[in-house]
């Protein structure tokens, strides 16, 4: 144990060294610097214990659906100011490692947080209309959006292994209870399926990081990154292996992707979004830091993100041919689409890691465009939200921006030139090709053009299909006029500007994409020194 202090020690008096990277491993105390670099954490959990008290006490004086909004109101300003915080620290363009090595404050985790925060900005705007039209106890639900906000913010700064292990277990029991809204017989059903699986795996990784201590003797990423094990090399492997698959399972890839199909199926529409796109961004950037600070030179963990990614092509690419629930092919899809991130973190390179974010950007904006539109698309006939992949049937006829708009964005996932998707796919081939891996780039064209073929198809249903109503209970009148399966709902400039802006997006940043990947070259390297 005494040789382990020193060599930390020594690894403390380096880092001193290095202009970039600043060790602070002073107790907090308000006045110190930690308080500027940790103010939106608190500022954000401050903030929401006061909304849960106020919420209470609320309810003594005014109704639920008053109340409702005006918690989600003040929940949208707090993270719209946290998230004002966040870009101040900017600024601090160095590595802070605080708290006795629980976190580290960095360019990337800085720039990750502001992501999220904003993505879930976006996530409460989209529930406004559902909020606003539900009969139920609401409350909460804001509130809980915020709370997980916080245990992400957290998790993204991690850097010892007790802190990201808490993190996950406070965001996990906090997305239990956002699974189960709106208290339907289906969303309940999802919470409890999520509760057993997410218990399951939360106890895998638990089981890797307690191997993990008991080989490295310390939790912090430091001193496991930098302590060489002669020894036991077989226990290593096994927490390795136990770390690495707990995080696939939290991701929902293959082979540990089957909960996610009962658990989204059943959620809430909003929720569905906020857990497609907040969440999966989160999870996802931490497994990022998480490989390249501890298992960057791991060949089994480079064996396991190939295994994990050819199967998760295999599985989305394959299932989505057969769907005819929306909600189903999306999920297929996302699985495929992270899968092929995976073979860039295979490659382990910095230039990987930043062609990889340039996917995965590209990926979560498209796919926020594309969820927003069909979250505010209703069936023409049933008055309710989508379900079948029928129901965007003559969509184009009623909509026809919000169709071209929706089609330019399953036409960039799908990898058609010259949109954005079809850009951040060929960088990966290319490294891949560089790397001499044609195997692993015949595998990713042929998987990639059964996708292309999917979301063609979707295309096909939006522009082309029609459905009539051919029932006698319906009015003559009816058919006079051609009735479709949907039309586009939206009362909110806001999301209009964001649709808006995603479509030009993926249309105009091929034109300039090299300084965007100077931009995300800078995050990548930032993370990697």
């Amino acid at each position: 144990m005494n040789t382990l202090i020193n060599q930390k020690n020594h690894l403390i008096n380096h880092l001193l060294n290095i202009p970039d990277v600043l060790v602070q491993n002073v107790p907090f105390n308000i006045n110190s610097f930690h308080f500027l670099l940790f103010k939106p954490e608190l500022f954000l959990i401050t903030s929401l214990v006061f909304l849960a008290v106020l919420a209470a006490f609320l309810r003594n004086f005014y109704r639920i659906q008053d109340i409702t909004l005006y918690i989600y109101i003040l929940t949208l300003y707090t993270l719209a100011l946290t998230l004002g915080m966040v870009l101040q620290n900017i600024i601090y363009n160095k590595t802070y490692i605080i708290f006795n090595f629980a976190l580290v404050i960095d360019y990337y985790s800085t720039i990750v947080k502001a992501i999220i925060l904003f993505l879930a900005i976006i996530s409460l705007i989209i529930s406004y209309r559902k909020i606003k039209m539900s009969f139920i106890d609401l409350i909460e639900y804001p509130w809980f959006i915020g709370i997980s906000v916080f245990f992400l913010m957290l998790l993204i700064s991690s850097f010892s292994m007790i802190t990201l292990y808490l993190s996950i277990e406070g965001l996990s029991l906090t997305l239990y209870i956002l699974t189960a809204y709106p208290f339907s017989k289906s969303s309940m059903e999802a919470a409890s399926k999520y509760y057993v699986f997410g218990a399951w795996s939360s106890g895998v990784l638990l089981l890797g990081i307690v191997l993990s201590y008991g080989l490295f003797g310390a939790f912090d990423f430091l001193s496991i990154s930098q302590t060489e094990i002669y020894s036991y090399k077989i226990l290593k492997d096994v927490s390795t292996f136990l770390i690495v698959f707990g995080f696939i399972f939290k991701l929902g890839m293959y082979p540990f992707h089957m909960w996610a199909f009962d658990v989204y199926e059943g959620t809430w529409f909003p929720v569905t979004f906020f857990f497609m796109t907040v969440i999966k961004t989160g999870v996802f950037c931490l497994f990022i830091k998480v490989i390249f600070y501890l298992f960057q030179s791991v060949w089994l963990v480079k064996y396991l993100l190939v295994f994990s990614g050819i199967g998760s092509l295999i599985v989305g690419s394959l299932g989505s041919l057969t769907q005819i629930k929306l909600k189903k092919l999306f999920i297929y899809s996302s699985i495929s689409q992270v899968g092929f991130c995976f073979f860039g973190l295979f490659l382990g390179t910095p230039e990987a890691i930043q062609k990889t974010f340039l996917f995965f950007s590209f990926y979560m904006i498209t796919s926020i465009g594309i969820l927003i539109i069909l979250l505010n698309t209703e069936s023409y006939i049933q008055g309710v939200g989508l379900k079948y992949v029928t129901d965007l049937s003559s969509f184009g006829e009623h909509n026809r921006a919000e169709a071209i708009a929706l089609s330019i964005m399953l036409l960039s996932l799908a990898g058609i030139p010259p949109l954005a998707g079809f850009w951040s796919k060929l960088f990966i081939f290319k490294l891949l090709i560089e790397a001499s891996l044609f195997n692993l780039v015949m595998f990713g064209i042929v998987f990639s053009a059964i996708n292309a073929f999917i979301y063609i198809k979707l295309i096909k249903c939006l522009l082309f299909d029609k459905y009539i109503i051919k029932t006698e209970s319906v009015s003559t009148d009816f058919f006079l006029f051609n009735i479709y399966g949907s039309y586009f709902k939206f009362n909110n400039w806001i999301l209009n500007l964001i649709v808006v802006f995603i479509t030009l997006f993926i249309c105009i940043i091929p034109i300039d994409i090299n300084e965007f990947l100077i931009y995300l070259k800078q995050i990548a390297n930032s993370m990697v020194e």
